[in-house]
């Protein structure tokens, strides 16, 4: 211990002329005679690798690269014949048990099978509105009007971006019947869908309305 030092409870070793070699371990309030200190792991940008160790958070040296056929071969030959015990196996589903597994997006997991299921508490107004049927029904609207507002001709240019609104001429609510149908729709910008709704409100709308707000310009 006569190469230490001890300032603010903390055993220091005297510095070399590399700073990278400078040790600092605190050790609380009472001394202890076979204390020895803790070497830091210095992180580094190049990997420090011996055999098949890795210093802990070095960059793997496999980043970015594949392995060749025969590096491959060798990997599956060496894993031939190799059994998990069954305790293992337990004790690793007992741990993955309630995680979300990273293939979530490629599982079929609509409706029941959702863990997130609520047991079918959505409108079915709202789920209509969320469903392919309706996207497909809106994509027609907006190719047939050409991706324009037909009230007052807006339309994406370059450094401007127009929010467009599909319109349901009929009510999407009343008239079932109606609502993937592409004639019973029409193109509005979010500006004149929000007026056109504040002026004659969301229920019991029709055509003659439609014919009405197109002329008030």
């Amino acid at each position: 211990m006569d190469n230490y030092k001890l300032k603010n409870n903390t055993y220091s070793k005297t510095p070399k002329d590399n700073p990278k070699d400078r040790i600092d371990v605190e050790i609380g309030d009472i001394k202890q005679a076979d204390f020895y200190p803790q070497v830091k792991h210095q992180r580094r940008k190049r990997p420090d690798m011996v055999g098949n160790n890795f210093r802990v958070g070095l960059i793997s040296p496999m980043k970015g690269k594949k392995h060749t056929a025969e590096s491959k071969e060798k990997m599956r030959q060496s894993h031939l014949g190799k059994v998990i015990p069954e305790e293992q196996r337990r004790r690793h589903s007992e741990l993955l048990k309630g995680r979300i597994p990273k293939n979530l997006h490629t599982l079929d997991n609509s409706g029941v099978k959702s863990h997130w299921w609520k047991g079918g508490v959505t409108k079915p107004n709202e789920l209509a509105r969320k469903g392919k049927e309706f996207r497909h029904w809106r994509t027609a609207v907006f190719k047939r009007d050409d991706y324009t507002c037909q009230r007052c001709d807006a339309k994406n240019k370059k450094g401007e971006k127009i929010y467009l609104h599909p319109h349901h001429i009929q009510n999407f609510s009343d008239c079932i019947e109606l609502r993937f149908v592409v004639s019973n729709g029409i193109t509005f910008c979010e500006k004149c869908h929000r007026k056109f709704h504040k002026v004659y409100g969301s229920k019991d709308n029709n055509k003659q309305q439609i014919e009405e707000f197109l002329c008030q310009i």
